[in-house]
């Protein structure tokens, strides 16, 4: 790309002639601005000012209905989970005592027991 001309006659010529005409400031602009500005309430800024606060509510409010919500859940599964009747206890006894029994009842004496534990009579087909 070839750099500009430092001056260029045409380009200055045209652009002198075909220059956008500014529009006329109107001398009482300010003061209908200004008098507009007056008649806003001042409601504007109270009302922003409760959006702000009303934001900052949500914020703490939904974070904070979550955990209540999730303690009244875990609450209310501990309260109301069903209690184990007598038969399902006595099953649970019996299945403790017959597993603990077959972890400590023999110790392997043999390499390939230690290896393979339910090879041999005890062995589950």
């Amino acid at each position: 790309m070839s750099p500009l001309p430092e001056d260029d006659p045409q380009l200055t010529d045209f652009l002198k002639q075909y220059r956008p005409i500014a529009p006329v400031a109107d001398p009482k602009l300010e003061q209908r601005v200004m008098a507009l500005v007056e008649k806003v309430p001042h409601s504007l800024a109270t009302q922003h000012a409760n959006r702000r606060r009303f934001r900052q509510r949500v914020v703490w409010l939904l974070p904070t209905s979550i955990a209540a919500g999730l303690v009244a859940i875990g609450g209310s599964q501990l309260l109301f989970s069903p209690q184990p009747t007598e038969a399902e206890l006595a099953e649970l006894e019996t299945f403790i005592e017959s597993t603990w029994q077959g972890t400590v009842a023999e110790q392997p004496t043999t390499e390939t027991e230690e290896l393979y534990p339910l090879v041999g009579e005890g062995a589950v087909n």
